[in-house]
């Protein structure tokens, strides 16, 4: 019932005798000398383990998965939290289009049904607002769950590294650590909750007569990165950064393998100082530095010596290899100090000798170091074009073993880690938790599909904040643009007013309004709030006095402090300042007409063709778009993501993607934990104990201790009977 226990076999071998009987065939098989038991061992299925933990790592990214977008819809729950069969969003723009026809119908020109319009408009961008803070503080408390998922798993290697120490020790001596290597076994399992893997077992050369098992962890993708390495293990940490927006990419790094004291990983170990015997290139030949004259057949390969000869090319590296290894257990081989080894070149492979350099000194082997970074242009930093596996390869001077006084220089190539794990190497629950906080959908950039081909397809918090921001920006450039006079309409309203500042009476060109840029000149009366003057399609016009009645401007600004409409989000959409104060006010119509002494407009006084322009806006479809300018960083393609309403984009889009996306990792979830239990029953059958069997096999040793023992017994009774009951 202890969890992770695997069903340990008592490995039992009989024992015969070599020797003939003699009075039985010698040819015939003797048994029944007794049982042999050299260890014990575990009964676990490979393959099951790796398709339990596969399955894990998909139950583990599908788990975190759901549970981000469950939170994102407990945001943007748009059903539960409204009232009268309407979202709170909806509602909130229902409630505008309602104060729109109060305007439209019997408010117009009215300063209550304009305040009423303007208080409803501030409710809707304050539930704006609301959903891009509460999507926000989202995506932190997400970022603090991928930074405690990092921590475990980083826990988890180091756990793991740390028993394969122990193991390593123990193997010495014999041990087989099998409840050890159960508590290994299951903190594999649990990393494989959080990064899909791949486990495999190398041998491990612990002594010359000792070989164990070294236990190698890498991310199941291509290319893979090295997690565990036997006695090393990396950690994982977020880099924080950005690609060219705000956004952060949160990209992973992997640090160097370490071991338990810190030291770096030393993945191989070459001679440097060695002679290369370029014109021996295979088993053909010895030259005259072997002390042989040139033509002599040489003793151990058989092959003779000459400059004309080529080296022998093999057709596979196991044949070279075969051959290699014969030559280096030579007995000549060895005491020259001479080793054979494969080489791979231009398609050819051949065998070469090398002999060592051994130095007298220190001294000699580091001046002798130096003179070969110069010779090879060294560099300590490499980076393999494939993996993108940072390596750094050191050069030693190291005493040679069994030899004091004697110098090697060695080659050390040390894994130093530190490099970008891509979106799609990590699988589990700590993709699931990046995906949340980096994926985009539609609105993914250049950077996001580089990194990932199918981030376009993926949603996470990113996603719904730009659909967000994407409501909330056409709204308000819509908006603002509606309600602001056409350029000629403010030259008649404004006077006229010349480039010298003097009335034309309206009969003023263009060339005297505008420069050849299309930029109001100075002068002109296009000045701000403030009564700065200002150019550009975004000047506010000063009227006449008797046209203030079509004082529009700007509705919706970045801020409560200004009327500024650029870069709105739904973080900082807002009423603006002189619509606030009552300085702008929503434009009746764009059509001039003659005002009465009092300042009236007389004739066609109940046009209303802006009104019904911006209830248009509100109720009316909207082709919204994946790039909007100063909104936030460029998606990859400009595109229309969706055509409707601003209703319709919250309830038929953003609310309905959430819920098919919510659906969909659910199934998938369910789908998962069922395979993933099947596999775990499965796995236990191989590896678990029944106690029924367990109980079984106690009564059939118990019976054949007891047949033993009777046997014992009457070997007994035999002896005593042959001793004391036979006369002398």
């Amino acid at each position: 019932n202890t969890e992770g226990y695997t069903r340990q076999t008592l490995d039992q071998y009989s024992v015969h005798q070599i020797a003939a009987d003699r009075y039985l065939e010698s040819e015939r098989l003797h048994l029944g000398g007794g049982v042999y038991a050299p260890s014990v061992s575990q009964d676990r299925d490979p393959y099951l383990d790796i398709r339990y933990r596969n399955e894990n790592s998909n139950v583990g990214y599908m788990e975190a998965k759901v549970d981000g977008l469950e939170h994102i819809g407990s945001l943007l729950d748009e059903v539960t939290k409204g009232e009268d069969e309407a979202g709170v969003m909806e509602a909130a723009f229902n409630e505008v289009v309602d104060r729109m026809n109060e305007l439209l119908s019997e408010g117009a020109g009215k300063d209550q049904a304009d305040s009423l319009f303007r208080a409803s408009m501030d409710t809707l961008v304050r539930e704006m607002n609301k959903s891009a803070t509460d999507l926000e503080k989202l995506m932190g408390t997400q970022a603090d769950k991928l930074q405690e998922d990092i921590d475990q798993v980083n826990s988890i290697l180091s756990r793991i590294r740390d028993l394969n120490v122990t193991i390593r020790k123990n193997s010495i001596y014999g041990d087989n650590s099998l409840e050890l290597k159960d508590q290994r076994n299951l903190l594999i399992d649990d990393l494989s909750q959080y990064v899909q893997i791949n486990v495999t077992y190398q041998d491990d050369q612990i002594t010359p007569s000792i070989v164990g098992d070294k236990l190698v962890i890498r991310t199941a993708t291509d290319p893979s990165r090295v997690l565990l390495d036997g006695l090393y293990a990396t950690e994982i940490s977020i880099r924080s950064g950005t690609d060219s927006g705000e956004t952060p990419n949160y990209d992973l790094d992997l640090a160097e393998l370490t071991d338990i004291n810190g030291r770096t990983r030393v993945l191989k170990e070459n001679d440097l100082g060695v002679i290369k015997n370029d014109d021996l290139g295979a088993v053909i030949a010895v030259t005259g530095d072997d002390g042989k004259e040139e033509g002599q057949v040489d003793e151990d390969t058989g092959a003779g010596s000459s400059e004309e000869q080529r080296p022998l090319v093999y057709a596979s590296e196991e044949e070279a290899q075969e051959q290699a290894d014969i030559l280096n257990s030579s007995a000549v081989a060895a005491a020259k100090g001479e080793e054979y080894r494969i080489v791979a070149e231009n398609g050819q492979i051949t065998i070469h000798k090398y002999k060592t350099i051994v130095y007298s000194s220190s001294e000699d082997a580091g001046n002798a170091l130096l003179e070969e970074k110069q010779k090879r242009n060294f560099s300590e930093k490499q980076v393999n074009s494939v993996t993108g596996e940072v390596t750094k390869v050191e050069l030693r001077v190291v005493e040679r073993e069994g030899e004091p006084g004697k110098f090697e220089i060695h080659e050390i190539e040390i894994f130093r880690g530190e490099v970008q794990t891509l979106d799609t190497e990590l699988g589990g629950a700590l993709l699931a938790d990046r995906e949340l906080l980096t994926e985009k959908g539609v609105f993914a950039t250049t950077e996001d599909l580089a990194r990932d081909e199918n981030a376009a397809d993926k949603r996470g918090i990113p996603f719904y904040q730009k659909a967000l921001d994407v409501l909330a920006n056409t709204l308000a450039t819509s908006l603002n643009a509606a309600n602001q006079l056409p350029d000629e309409v403010i030259y008649q309203m404004s006077g006229g007013l010349s480039s010298s500042g003097t009335s034309s009476g309206g009969e003023a060109s263009d060339a005297e309004w505008f420069d050849e840029n299309g930029n109001p000149l100075p002068g002109l009366g296009f000045t701000d709030a403030d009564g700065n003057v200002v150019t550009g399609d975004k000047a506010k016009y000063v009227l006449k006095p008797e046209y203030s009645y079509y004082n529009g401007g700007i509705l919706l600004s970045n801020s409560t402090d200004g009327n500024d409409d650029t870069a709105i989000t739904a973080k900082n959409i807002s009423i603006s300042k002189n619509w606030a104060n009552g300085s702008f006010r929503v434009l009746r119509t764009t059509i001039p007409q003659d005002l009465d002494e009092n300042g009236n407009p007389v004739g066609n006084s109940t046009a209303n063709d802006n009104l019904v322009r911006i209830r248009n806006i509100l109720t009316g479809d909207h082709a919204f778009v994946t790039n909007t300018e100063d909104v936030y960083e460029l998606a990859a393609s400009q595109e229309v993501f969706f055509t409707g309403s601003f209703q319709e984009l919250m309830t038929d889009h953003v609310a309905s993607t959430l819920a098919v996306d919510t659906n969909y990792a659910n199934t998938m979830l369910d789908n998962c934990t069922i395979s993933a239990d099947k596999l775990y029953v499965d796995r236990d059958g191989v590896m678990g104990v029944d106690l029924n069997d367990e109980a079984m096999n106690l009564m059939r040793y118990q019976k054949s201790y007891a047949a033993a023992c009777r046997l014992m017994t009457t070997f007994d009774e035999m002896l005593d009977k042959l001793i004391n009951g036979t006369a002398v």
